[in-house]
């Protein structure tokens, strides 16, 4: 295979670079779209003419897909999780050829590590069924949460809600903030694992030999049995661990997402109220910042992105929207 260099790949690639939005210009240009559509929401709202949002309806329609995502979380899990056959096969893999006796004057400490060792290995040896558990209860919430966006809009436009404050409202509960950081620890906490250790050596079968005026010796004998209680005592509570980090990921978020939403959706509301006892008092609304929205407005309809690839692109971009930032917060201020 060859290789493309020199100034065609130069051209090629500043080509392609320049044609694309760079990340903080297309963040800008987002938040300008929602707040176009947030102010034709507004306006809706300030004559009155929005439609009232079912806010209880829409909280049953989300109660009923929250508590269906909450079985299929947990019964994805549950498929996925290790079990007996994990556990029994470390214990034989440790003891192979039937038990594993300490002796001699270190047997104490060689007892002790070889639990800590064994503690270690087996977190190792659930943690991929962890990861891989994890990918598919998100895959499993994210397809459910599709559906419920699109009873979500449905249950919007039944209600007759604007298509900006629609929109807006359909954006908010897109945006689920998932727990994004790292996975690659252990559920299980270091100090609930030290104290199953801890338990576990103590229960241990030791057979002490005393001689007069010699120091005691101990023997200690672990057994494919005792090894698979400790492996189970180490599982039960490393799935209960597991099984809450899934649904700190998956399900939190969901319901604070929710609960966000039904916060926009009465105000929305409240707002709507305020707007339609405003008409029916014929109370008239300042209409002094009129001047300063038509110079708003066709300072967006004029806008164009010179250089998407210059820096100062994204704090031009910023400036259209602190504009209309200002104009929106006046206009809230006088009506």
């Amino acid at each position: 295979m060859g290789q493309v260099t020199g100034p065609l790949a130069t051209s090629v690639l500043k080509t392609a670079y320049v044609k694309m939005l760079p990340h903080s210009v297309e963040r800008v240009m987002l938040e300008l779209s929602l707040l176009v559509s947030s102010f034709c929401s507004a306006l809706h709202n300030l004559d009155g003419t929005s439609a009232t949002i079912n806010v209880e309806t829409l909280n049953d329609v989300f109660q009923a897909f929250f508590q269906d995502v909450q079985q299929r979380v947990k019964q994805c899990f549950q498929e996925n999780a290790p079990g007996i056959a994990e556990t029994t096969r470390l214990a034989n893999q440790k003891c192979p050829n039937g038990d594993v006796i300490f002796d001699g004057p270190d047997s104490t400490e060689l007892h002790q590590k070889y639990f800590e060792l064994l503690a270690r290995e087996a977190l190792q040896t659930f943690h991929p069924f962890y990861g891989e558990a994890l990918k598919k209860c998100m895959e499993q919430v994210v397809i459910a949460h599709n559906k419920y966006l699109r009873s979500l809009d449905y249950y919007l436009a039944k209600d007759g809600v604007d298509p900006f404050a629609k929109q807006k409202l359909l954006l908010d509960a897109k945006n689920v903030a998932f727990v994004q950081d790292s996975a690659s620890t252990s559920p299980l906490p270091n100090t609930d694992r030290d104290r199953i250790v801890k338990e576990s050596v103590k229960k241990g079968h030791v057979e002490v030999r005393r001689q007069l005026f010699q120091r005691s010796q101990k023997t200690y004998k672990v057994t494919t049995d005792s090894l698979l209680e400790f492996v189970k005592a180490l599982l039960e509570p490393w799935l209960a661990a597991a099984e809450g980090e899934v649904e700190r990921r998956c399900l939190k978020p969901l319901q604070k997402a929710q609960d966000e939403l039904r916060q926009a959706m009465e105000e929305h509301n409240r707002q709507r109220e305020k707007g339609a006892r405003r008409r029916k008092e014929s109370s008239k609304i300042d209409f002094s910042f009129a001047p300063k929205l038509a110079e708003v407005l066709k300072n967006i309809s004029t806008f164009r992105s010179m250089d998407a690839a210059a820096a100062e692109e994204a704090e031009r971009c910023e400036q259209v929207c602190q504009e209309i930032r200002s104009t929106l917060q006046e206009i809230e201020k006088k009506n």
